[in-house]
């Protein structure tokens, strides 16, 4: 009979023990499985945080890249030729009244490739006074039709100019007003003018249309 009861208080106990292991692995499955999604949820969370931080600082990178482009073209636009078209021709040569018409005296504008123009501010443009364009880096000059007189050293030492275009309206032309231009430098013309005549006198190269 003792022994009896004793097998079931074994069996009991046994019974009691796997249970209770059974319950310690959940509980420590569990804690696992708890300790497991609460890291990968403070990795998710660096993550997102390093996502948001990235572009915040790329959205200021951005702007400040914005910014600079637009600085750029609006240094840029002062000195191209859109630009230019919309400045007033005045604002760029320097001229005086003489005869009722307008001399050209200098220019203050960058370009290299210049349309010296037959009017400005409402006058007509009827000469490029002395020295006018001397030592500029200006490459290429197109006189306007109706402008008469290219004055001495107008274009003097002028290294970068390579060519000239001379309307039929020039009636003349002074002292060296091409020396000291580029090595190519060359005069467009036309024929039977007196730009013709000046530039065949001269040894000037030339095409005459």
């Amino acid at each position: 009979m003792k022994v009896r009861s004793f097998l079931v208080l074994a069996l009991v106990i046994v019974l009691i023990a796997s249970a209770w292991i059974k319950v310690s692995d959940e509980i420590s499955k569990n804690v696992s499985i708890k300790t497991s999604l609460e890291a990968m949820e403070e990795k998710l969370a660096v993550v997102v945080s390093e996502q948001k931080r990235e572009r915040s600082e790329q959205r200021l990178e951005i702007e400040e890249l914005k910014k600079e482009i637009k600085l750029l073209k609006q240094e840029s636009n002062t000195s191209t030729d859109d630009e230019n078209e919309t400045t007033p021709v005045g604002d760029r040569f320097t001229y005086e009244i003489c005869d009722g018409g307008a001399v050209i005296t200098g220019y203050t504008g960058k370009d290299t490739y210049l349309v010296i123009p037959s009017h400005i501010d409402g006058y007509a443009v009827i000469g490029i006074g002395e020295s006018a364009f001397a030592y500029s880096k200006i490459n290429t000059v197109i006189i306007s039709e109706g402008i008469k007189t290219v004055d001495w050293f107008a274009f003097y030492a002028c290294h970068s100019l390579t060519s000239v275009t001379l309307p039929r309206s020039i009636e003349s032309i002074g002292y060296s007003a091409f020396d000291g231009a580029s090595s190519s430098f060359t005069v467009y013309c036309y024929s039977k003018t007196y730009s013709h005549d000046y530039v065949k006198s001269y040894g000037i190269s030339h095409v005459a249309a």
